[in-house]
Order: C-alpha cells, then structure tokens, then sequence
C-alpha cells in the first residue's frame, strides 16, 4: 500500500479463503484507491476478484466484486459493502 502526500491511497490486496467443509479454497486479490479525510477517516474503492479449482464454487470464478470502504488510519479498522457482478452480465466471459 502506497499512500501519497496528498492524500490518496494506492494498495494492491490478495489472499485465499479455505471453506471447512471441504476444504476449498478461493483464492483472491484486489486494487485499491482511496482517500485520506480529516480526521484520519478513509472512503474508497475496492475491485475484487478471484479463482477457485472447486467444482463446487466454481461460480465465483464468474464473479468481479466493486467493494465501497471505510475506516480510519488511526484505529485501522475499516468496513466494507460489496456488490457482485457476474462476467457473464458484462460479456467478459
């Protein structure tokens, strides 16, 4: 994560989600711009995506999440809200 004098944020996020069940995996990564506000708060934009070899959740390979976040540097907590959309609906897959 970069984030500049002016305010803005530029991070690159990845990681992998293991379902107890059965032990898939969904492995993810995401782009970040955001901004810096007065007292220390932080909105911005997420894009997620990511891939699975589960047959089982192989929908989510179908899926680019747009994620609008929040927080704050000083107690590094932050929220996000999720909207999905399906390659298909966009004609990318």
């Amino acid at each position: 994560m970069t984030k500049y004098p002016h305010g803005i944020i530029d991070g690159i996020w990845h990681g992998s989600l293991m379902i107890a069940e059965d032990g898939s995996q969904f492995m993810w990564w995401a782009h970040e711009k955001s901004k810096v506000l007065e007292g220390g708060n932080i909105k911005g934009l997420n894009i997620m995506t990511g891939f699975t070899n589960s047959q089982k959740l192989s929908w989510m390979n179908n899926i680019i999440l747009a994620l609008e976040i929040s927080g704050s540097v000083l107690s590094q907590k932050f929220k996000a809200i999720g909207f999905g959309v399906v390659k298909k609906v966009l004609g990318l897959g």
